[in-house]
């Protein structure tokens, strides 16, 4: 879990140190102060990929280059460091006339960062399963906190839903608030995605696993 982060001459904020506490954290601000920014720079710290283009394809700067990203009036370099609960730090940092920005991790077996936009993303699912637009283009239009959420939600699972939810009994309590949230469920058959009306129906008995009790779900007529 993330415990810390600082930033410094990066995008809207030439000073910021944050300290995060466990379990939900809210980040409330004006429009265009930087929410999103900051959420941004922790998916681009906690992605494996390289570090400028991430950071390119993420804040989507118009000169198509870091100084794009640097804060306007800042001196010395842009910095952004992460603190975890385990005091392991990972950090990034690129001067206003670098053309690659140096990436040193302290993080070990990152599990896959979601970052969740703002903006619709379903729409975009069937033409990319289908490959009918090329991922160049798809990167030109869209930054990358909705072209990786696309290519996350038509990921084939690795393991069975029994195992990562028995794994996590968290998301065993998740599905049901979902359900529940928003009436029903959306389903994704073959490039095309549709939603269910229904409500979630729990069944669990004291032999049923996590994994089962997140499958009863009754469809409403």
């Amino acid at each position: 879990m993330i415990s810390e982060l600082s930033l410094e001459n990066f995008a809207a904020f030439k000073k910021l140190d944050l300290k995060f506490t466990p379990g939900i954290n809210i980040i409330i601000g004006e429009n265009s102060c930087g929410k999103t920014q900051l959420l941004k720079s922790i998916y681009a710290l906690s992605s494996e990929q390289d570090i400028t283009s991430k950071l390119l394809g993420l804040f989507k700067p118009h000169n198509e280059k870091l100084s794009g990203i640097y804060h306007r009036g800042g001196k010395g370099k842009a910095k952004v460091t992460i603190t975890d609960s385990s005091d392991q730090v990972s950090k990034i940092e690129f001067g206003p006339q670098m053309e690659t920005a140096h990436r040193q991790s302290g993080f070990t077996e990152l599990a896959q960062p979601v970052l969740i936009p703002t903006k619709e993303v379903l729409s975009l699912l069937e033409a990319i399963q289908s490959k009918a637009i090329p991922d160049e283009i798809l990167k030109s239009l869209f930054d990358d906190s909705i072209v990786d959420l696309c290519y996350l939600l038509l990921t084939e699972p690795t393991k069975e839903l029994t195992e990562t939810v028995n794994s996590d009994p968290r998301l065993g309590q998740v599905i049901p608030m979902l359900v529940a949230a928003i009436g029903g469920r959306f389903e994704i058959n073959d490039g095309e995605h549709l939603f269910v009306k229904g409500k979630f129906v729990e069944t669990k008995s004291s032999t049923t696993s996590n994994a089962l009790s997140a499958k009863a779900y009754a469809v409403v007529a």
